[in-house]
C-alpha cells in the first residue's frame, strides 16, 4: 500500500503523475503567469468555505445527524478514489516511521496550487469537494467547495498539492476507504453515536498563504531562520508552484536541510520551472536528496539557463559516483545531453564531461558508439573528454564516419593521440618555481626580467610547458597572462593552441599579453605553428586567423598559407580578408589562385575584393577570367571592383559585361562604361550603338543621373551623322540629356530628311518641354507626315506657353482625323480656363464649332462659368449654341436655383444662362426677377421679357413701369412693353 510522505500531502503525486515514474517535462515560457489570479482565487475560496463549515458545525455533545448514513455511503468522489487507488509512488516507504506522528497533527489548510508544467498531464482523481469530507459528516459533497469558481486553468487544477495530515489515531484505512497516500483524505471512520464531530479549523493567518508575494517571501525567510518543521514541510513544498519566482526559489532552498523528506515530484516541479534561478535551486536540492542522475542530466546542456547548467555540471558527477553507476535510461540521457554540448566547451563543461567519462568508463562508452543517433556523438564527446589512450583510440576510429560532427570530434581524438605523452606533473616545488619565474618575466623591473630569463633556461621545459598550459586553461586571467609572458620568453610553441583559445575568449583590451606571445612564436618558430589552426573548432578558425594577423602580421604568413586550403570556406575567406590591403606580393598570388581554383563562390568573391588593389594589368587579366565564372556574384564583384581606372584597357571586358545574363553584372558594367573618360567617348558611343535596348538603357540611365552634359555632348556630336540609325539614337539621347544645347539640337533635327528622325525630334522636345521649341513645333504642324504632326501636337500639349493654345486649336482643322483626335485629347487634358474660354470663342467659327462643342462637353463643369462669361459678350447667333452647351453640361435647374442666391452677380449670370437655354419656365423665372432687390437684375429681367414676346408679361411690366423707384428699371420696362404691345 502506497504511503504518504510526512508533511507533503499530495505534492508527490502532483509532479509524478499516476505512476510516479515520469520525469517532469520542460517548462514552456510564460506558463507561470497562467495561474496567478486563479491560484489566489481558489485558495481564498477554500478558506472561506472552511469558515462556513465551522459556523454550521453542531455544538459539542450534540450528535451529528446522518453521520452513520454518511459513513455507510461515502461521497461519490471518495468512493471512486477508494475503488481506484493511485499507483505506487517512488520511495513509497520513505518516512513510514513518522506516519503516526504525522497523522496526529491537525490538518493544514488546503492550498489549491496549479502545477507549472503541462497541466493536462496532472492527474485529477479527487475533486476539491473531497476536502470537506475529512471528518465532517454534515458537509455535503456537492454544491460546497466543489462550487469554487474555476476560471481559466483552475478548472484543471488538481488537489494533489494540498498538504494534509490524517486525523490522530488513524493507522490504516477502513475497508472501502481510499488509501492514506491519496491526494485528499477520505471521510473519517464512523464514530460511535453521540461522539461529536471534530471541528473544522479555519486556515491560520499564516503569511505563507498571503496574496502578497513580499509577505510570502518574508514568511519563508523567517522559516529559514527557525527551521522547517514537519508541520511546515507541506506548506513550503506547496510554494514550488507559487507565481512569484523568488518565492519558488526560496521554498526550494529552505527545503534543502530536509531534502530527504522532499518528494521526487516536488523536485521535478522545480527542475521544469521556467525561471533559471529556480531550476538551479531545484538542482541543488536534487543533489542533496539525492535523485537519480537521469533527472538532472538534460540540464548540463542548458546553456540558455546558465545558473541551472552550472549547478547541474557541478552536481551530476557526484550523483553518478554516489549512485555507483547508471542504468541504460540514465546513460541515454547523459549521452544525448553530451551531444547537445556544441563546441567550444567552457572550462566547467570540459571538467564535468571528463569526470563523467571517467565514471562511466571507456568500455561502456565505446559500446555506446554503436548507436546511430545523437547518443553516438555524446559517447564520442565523453570519450575524448576522458582522454585516456584507450578512449582516444576508440574515438579516433570514427574518423570516416558519415556524420560531419562525429568526424570533427574523431579528428580531435586523432590529433591528441599524435601528441607525445605528456610528462608527469612537476613536483609542487618545481611548479612554484615556474610560477615565480613567470611573475618576474611579467614584472616591471628589467633586471628582474633578465634574471628570470636566465633562470628559465635552467628549468625543465616539460615542467614549464605543463604549468603554462594549466594556467592558460584555468579561470585565473592573471595567471594566464603570466603563462603568456612565459611562452613569449621561452618560445613555448607547444602552448600556441592554448594561447589562441584563451585570446579568442577575451575582449580586445585584455588580449595584449597573448598577442605578444603569439607574435614572438610566429617570428621565431613559424614553421612549427602550421598545424595549430587545425586543432581549433572550424567555427573558431576564422576569428583565429584575424587574431594571428593582428598579433604577428606578415610573420603569420606560413600559418595563413596553410589556412588557404582549410576545408571550411569561412576560414579561407578570413585569410583573404586579412591579406587585403597589405601589399604583400604573396597576397595577390593567393587571390589569383583562389579566383581560378577555389570551389566556393564566396571565396572567389573574396579573392576579387583582394585583387581590387592589384596592379592594373593583373586586374584586367582577372576581370577577363572572372567574367567566365559561373557564379553571378563573382562576376558582379569583378565588374564592380576590377576595372577602376582601366580606361580603354577595360573597355573590351566591360562591353561584353553589358550583355551578361545577370542584371547586377550589367548594372556594374553600365556604371563603368558611363564613367569612361572623355577621350574614350567613342567607346561609349560604340557600346550604346551595339547594345540591346535594355542594356543601352542601363548605361544611359547612369549618364543621365551622373553626367548629363557628357550625354548631351555624346548625342550632339552625332545628331548630323550620315547614318540614319545613328541620328535616331542621338535624338533619343538628346531627350535624356535635358540641357539647353540638347534643345537646340532637337529643334534642328525637326528639319531632318528622314521622317522617323523628325518624329523622334518632336518626341524629344515633348520630353524637354522648352518654350523655345514652340515656333518650330508650330511649323511641324504642316509636316507632310501625319505622324510627325501628331508628335508635334503632343509636344505642344505639354509646353506651358500662351502661343500653344492657338496652335492646338488650329490643329483641330488638320485633314488627318488622328491628328484632330490627338489635338482634341490634348485640349481636353488641359481643362484650363484659358482653353475653355478659347474654345467658347471658337464657337463663333462655324467650321470649328462642332469640335469646340465636343471638347467643351468633355471638359464638363469646369467650362460652365467660362461659357457664361462668353455668353455675356456673345453675338445673338452664338447664344443658342452656348445655351445648349450649358443645358447639356450643367442643366437648367442649376441656374434656376441660383436665382435665389444672395449674390446679385450670381443672379444676373443665372438669368443670362436661362435666357440662352430658353424653355417654358423662362418667363415665370423672369417675372419673379422683376421684384429682385438689385436694380441690375430687374433691368435685365425686363429686357429679356421684352425679347420673349410673351403677352403674359404685359401686366407685370406695367406694374414695374408704374411703381419701380429706379428710372433705369422704368425705362427697361417701357422698352419691353413697347416690344410686346404690338403683339398684344
Amino acid at each position: 500500500m502506497a504511503e504518504r510522505e510526512p508533511g507533503e500531502g499530495g505534492l508527490r503525486s502532483l509532479a509524478e503523475g499516476a505512476g510516479g515514474n515520469g520525469r517532469a517535462p520542460s517548462p514552456a515560457p510564460g506558463e507561470v503567469e497562467a495561474y496567478e489570479q486563479d491560484w489566489y482565487r481558489s485558495l481564498k475560496a477554500l478558506a472561506e468555505r472552511a469558515r462556513e463549515l465551522e459556523e454550521v458545525e453542531p455544538s459539542e455533545g450534540q450528535p451529528a445527524a446522518g453521520r452513520g448514513d454518511e459513513a455507510e455511503h461515502p461521497p461519490v468522489e471518495a468512493a471512486d478514489e477508494a475503488a481506484h487507488p493511485p499507483a505506487e509512488r517512488v520511495d513509497e516507504d520513505e518516512g513510514a516511521p513518522d506516519r503516526a506522528s504525522a497523522r496526529s497533527e491537525e490538518a493544514e489548510p488546503a492550498a489549491d496550487v496549479p502545477p507549472q508544467g503541462s497541466i493536462a498531464e496532472v492527474p485529477t482523481q479527487s475533486s476539491i469537494a473531497e476536502v470537506a469530507t475529512q471528518g465532517i459528516a454534515e458537509v455535503p459533497t456537492q454544491g460546497s467547495i466543489a462550487e469554487v469558481p474555476t476560471q481559466g486553468s483552475i478548472a484543471e487544477v488538481p488537489t494533489q498539492g494540498i498538504a494534509e495530515v490524517a486525523p490522530a489515531g488513524t493507522a490504516e484505512p477502513a475497508p472501502g476507504e481510499p488509501e492514506p497516500g491519496a491526494l485528499v483524505e477520505p471521510a473519517a471512520p464512523t464514530a460511535p453515536a453521540g461522539t461529536p464531530a471534530p471541528a473544522v479549523q479555519a486556515p491560520p493567518p499564516a503569511s505563507l498563504t498571503s496574496p502578497d508575494a513580499a509577505e510570502r517571501r518574508a514568511a519563508l525567510e523567517a522559516l529559514a531562520v527557525r527551521g522547517v518543521s514537519d508541520a511546515d514541510l507541506g506548506r513550503v513544498a506547496a510554494l514550488v508552484v507559487d507565481p512569484d519566482p523568488d518565492v519558488r526559489r526560496l521554498s526550494l532552498e529552505i527545503l534543502a536541510p530536509r531534502a530527504a523528506d522532499v518528494s521526487l515530484g516536488v523536485i521535478r516541479q522545480g527542475l521544469q520551472d521556467p525561471a533559471d534561478e529556480v531550476r538551479a535551486a531545484a538542482v541543488r536540492l536534487a543533489a542533496a536528496r539525492p535523485v537519480p542522475p537521469a533527472e538532472i542530466a538534460p540540464l548540463i546542456a542548458a546553456r540558455r539557463s546558465p545558473l541551472a547548467q552550472a549547478a547541474a555540471l557541478a552536481a551530476l558527477p557526484p550523483l553518478v559516483r554516489d549512485a555507483g553507476g547508471v542504468d541504460d535510461d540514465a546513460l541515454d540521457a547523459l549521452l544525448r545531453s553530451a551531444a547537445d554540448l556544441l563546441p567550444p566547451l567552457s572550462e566547467d563543461e570540459r571538467t564535468a564531461l571528463a569526470e563523467l567519462g571517467r565514471l562511466l568508463g571507456p568500455r561502456r562508452l565505446t559500446e555506446a558508439l554503436a548507436h546511430d543517433d545523437a547518443r553516438r556523438l555524446g559517447a564520442l564527446r565523453l570519450l575524448v573528454a576522458e582522454g585516456s589512450p584507450e578512449a582516444l583510440a576508440a574515438a579516433a576510429a570514427l574518423h570516416d564516419d558519415p556524420d560531419e560532427a562525429v568526424r570533427a570530434v574523431a579528428a580531435t581524438a586523432r590529433d591528441r593521440l599524435a601528441e607525445p605523452e605528456p610528462p608527469r606533473s612537476p613536483a609542487v616545488g618545481a611548479r612554484d618555481l615556474v610560477e615565480t619565474v613567470a611573475a618576474e618575466l611579467a614584472g616591471p623591473d628589467a633586471a628582474a626580467r633578465q634574471r628570470a630569463r636566465e633562470r628559465l633556461r635552467a628549468l625543465d621545459r616539460a615542467a614549464v610547458v605543463e604549468w603554462a598550459r594549466e594556467a592558460l586553461r584555468g579561470d585565473d586571467l592573471h595567471r594566464a597572462g603570466l603563462a603568456a609572458a612565459l611562452a613569449e620568453a621561452a618560445d613555448l610553441v607547444e602552448v600556441a593552441h592554448d594561447l589562441i583559445e584563451r585570446a579568442l575568449g577575451l575582449q580586445a583590451e585584455s588580449r595584449q599579453p597573448f598577442l605578444r606571445a603569439l607574435q614572438a612564436l610566429a617570428s621565431a618558430r613559424s614553421g612549427e605553428l602550421e598545424g595549430v589552426l587545425g586543432r581549433l573548432a572550424p567555427e573558431r578558425r576564422p576569428e583565429a586567423v584575424r587574431l594571428l594577423w593582428e598579433a604577428a602580421g606578415p610573420s603569420a604568413m606560413p600559418l595563413l598559407r596553410s589556412a588557404l586550403v582549410d576545408p571550411t570556406p569561412a576560414v579561407r575567406i578570413a585569410v583573404l580578408e586579412v591579406l587585403r590591403g597589405t601589399g604583400e606580393p604573396e597576397a595577390v598570388e593567393a587571390a589569383t589562385t583562389a579566383l581560378g581554383a577555389d570551389s566556393a563562390p564566396a571565396v572567389r568573391e573574396a579573392a576579387v575584393r583582394l585583387l581590387a588593389d592589384a596592379p592594373l594589368a593583373r586586374r584586367i587579366e582577372c576581370l577577363e577570367r572572372a567574367l567566365l565564372d559561373p557564379d553571378p556574384g563573382v562576376r558582379a564583384a569583378a565588374v564592380e571592383l576590377l576595372p577602376a581606372g582601366g580606361g580603354r584597357e577595360a573597355a573590351g571586358p566591360l562591353l561584353r559585361a553589358l550583355s551578361d545574363p545577370d542584371q547586377a553584372v550589367r548594372r556594374a558594367a553600365a556604371r563603368h562604361v558611363a564613367s569612361l573618360p572623355d577621350e574614350d567617348l567613342p567607346l561609349v558611343w560604340s557600346a550604346l550603338l551595339t547594345a540591346s535596348p535594355e542594356h543601352r538603357e542601363q548605361v544611359v540611365a547612369v549618364l543621365e543621373r551622373t553626367a548629363p552634359d557628357r550625354l548631351a555632348r555624346l548625342a550632339i556630336e552625332r545628331v548630323a551623322a550620315p547614318e540614319p540609325e545613328q541620328r535616331l539614337l542621338a535624338v533619343g539621347l538628346l531627350a535624356r540629356a535635358g540641357t539647353p544645347e540638347a534643345v537646340g539640337a532637337a529643334i534642328q533635327a525637326l528639319q531632318d530628311v528622314r521622317s522617323e528622325v523628325r518624329r523622334a525630334a518632336a518626341a524629344a522636345l515633348a520630353s524637354l518641354r522648352s518654350p523655345e521649341a514652340v515656333p518650330a513645333l508650330g511649323r511641324s504642324l504642316g509636316d507632310p507626315d501625319p505622324e510627325v504632326r501628331r508628335e508635334a501636337v503632343r509636344a505642344l500639349g505639354v509646353i506651358d506657353d500662351e502661343a500653344v493654345l492657338g496652335l492646338l486649336v488650329t490643329a483641330l482643322k488638320d485633314p488627318d482625323p488622328e491628328v484632330r483626335r490627338t489635338a482634341s485629347e490634348v485640349l481636353t487634358e488641359w481643362s484650363s480656363p484659358a482653353v475653355a474660354k478659347r474654345l467658347a470663342e471658337v464657337l463663333e467659327h462655324p467650321e470649328l464649332r462642332g469640335q469646340a462643342r465636343e471638347l467643351l462637353v468633355k471638359m464638363g463643369p469646369s467650362a460652365v462659368e467660362l461659357l457664361v462669361d462668353v455668353l455675356l459678350q456673345a453675338s445673338p447667333a452664338v447664344r443658342p449654341e452656348i445655351g445648349d452647351l450649358l443645358e447639356r453640361i450643367a442643366g437648367r435647374e442649376r441656374f434656376v436655383e441660383r436665382l435665389s442666391s444672395l449674390d446679385p452677380d450670381q443672379r444676373l449670370r443665372a438669368l443670362q444662362a436661362l435666357a440662352a437655354i430658353g424653355g417654358a419656365d423662362l418667363v415665370p423665372a423672369l417675372l419673379r426677377a422683376l421684384s429682385d432687390p438689385d436694380e441690375r437684375v430687374r433691368i435685365l429681367a425686363a429686357d429679356l421679357l421684352g425679347e420673349t414676346g410673351d403677352a403674359s408679361a404685359l401686366e407685370p411690366l406695367r406694374r414695374t413701369f408704374l411703381s419701380d423707384p429706379v428710372p433705369e428699371v422704368v425705362r427697361a420696362a417701357e422698352r419691353a412693353l413697347a416690344r410686346l404691345r404690338p403683339r398684344g
